[in-house]
């Protein structure tokens, strides 16, 4: 980035050729550099697991129009998946399993306790 003799940033701006372009770069007002546009990811985008939750996302002119121009942003946000869980499915079987023989048990003794009274 070239310097000013005063030692300030010379901002210089994008050519007149890359303003057509989807992706040009706009100016950001309240520090004057330039960034690429559009910033974050795109609107319902299902992000990788352990990534930052975005603090901004953007959305297309087709998607707003197909959400009637509803501008909530949790309608457009996107999500980060969760990992999958590395425990073997077996044991995730087995486990539920001895929770529902658990819950069974109590309803049985709940059933018979209802019933001598």
């Amino acid at each position: 980035m070239p310097w000013s003799s005063d030692n300030r940033p010379i901002i210089v701006p994008p050519s007149t050729e890359s303003l057509g372009k989807r992706n040009h770069d706009l100016r950001n007002r309240s520090t004057g550099v330039y960034q690429q546009y559009p910033p974050g990811p795109e609107a319902n985008k299902v992000l990788e697991p352990g990534s930052e939750t975005p603090k901004c996302w953007w959305a297309s002119v087709k998607l707003l129009a197909a959400n009637e121009y509803n501008l909530a942003a949790g309608r457009y946000k996107p999500t980060v998946s969760e990992a999958a869980p590395e425990e073997d499915p077996a044991d995730l079987i087995r486990e539920v399993l001895d929770i529902e023989r658990d819950i069974t048990k109590g309803l049985e003794r709940l059933l018979t306790e209802v019933e001598s009274c």
